[in-house]
């Protein structure tokens, strides 16, 4: 909100780190769809082909992204550059074993857009990586690079944290499907490239499991936004990435819970949905 971007460091030299190489693929994603998304969607030609199609799109963007990122030795660049390729092809070859559908577009931008909720309207804005749709239902996904949280075991059930982003493109989806000329009842993923292809979906239950906890989240946001009340978290999972942690001091997530339990509906809302599960934090 105030425009802090985190500290510089300097990036690792014998691989591609986060966020690059996460925006590498969606470079080269992005890239491929435009190019061919409505043929390859299709299944025109043989997925051979657009295997040799995607090698060729690989090479002159891995080329020129060399000359931002200060990858040390031959050696090195021919194993990031396999690497590239191999999750490419992977997510290619995903892709190719869904079922047909027509493509509809690649980082399809949408906002300032208004979610209703209970009692007032959330103002969104986002873009959404990849849209497919068949006769009956519309297929939101988001891809990612990093480790996959497949729905199994504690990851089952929908979490703010998890989900909200592709909850947020799916109600955006179905607000705007007239407009996009598809299916209102929609299907959202995280489809995850990482040397191999794994999905966070709720391809056929979105509408059952996470629309619902969905609604409520952005009520909550929506209250202490009207409210301007910014409270702490209670749970520390939340905070495993934050370079401020030193500032709240020890305690301070037991602090923050007692502070919301006491507090009003709004606050005892935000802490139902943020409290740690028995056993986490």
């Amino acid at each position: 909100m105030l425009g802090l971007d985190d500290p510089a460091a300097a990036p690792p030299l014998r691989e591609i780190g986060q966020p690059s190489y996460g925006s590498l693929v969606h470079r080269i994603a992005e890239a491929f769809l435009h190019a061919h998304g409505g043929p390859f969607a299709a299944r025109a030609d043989s997925l051979e082909a657009w295997l040799e199609r995607a090698d060729e799109l690989v090479e002159g963007v891995f080329v020129t992204f060399l000359e931002e990122y200060p990858l040390v030795g031959n050696a090195v660049r021919g194993k990031e550059r396999e690497r590239l390729r191999g999750d490419v092809r992977d997510l290619l070859r995903h892709e190719w074993n869904e079922p047909s559908r027509r493509f509809v577009g690649v980082e399809r931008a949408f906002g300032p857009l208004a979610l209703p909720t209970r009692s007032r309207e959330l103002f969104v804005r986002g873009r959404i990586d990849r849209i497919d749709a068949d006769p009956h239902q519309t297929l939101v996904r988001d891809l990612k690079t990093g480790r996959a949280h497949r729905r199994l075991g504690k990851e089952i059930d929908p979490s703010p944290v998890l989900d909200a982003q592709i909850a947020v493109y799916e109600l955006a989806a179905s607000l705007l499907a007239s407009e996009w000329g598809t299916p209102p009842r929609i299907g959202v993923a995280y489809t995850h490239v990482n040397r191999g292809v794994a999905e966070r979906a709720y391809r056929g239950d979105f509408h059952d499991v996470l629309e619902p906890a969905a609604r409520q989240w952005l009520e909550v946001a929506a209250d202490l936004l009207a409210a301007r009340s910014f409270p702490r978290t209670p749970n520390a999972d939340d905070c495993r990435y934050c370079a401020f942690r030193p500032v709240c001091g020890d305690g301070v997530h037991e602090r923050a819970a007692r502070l919301l339990a006491s507090g009003d509906e709004i606050h005892t809302s935000f802490l139902a949905i943020r409290r740690p599960a028995e056993g986490e934090g």
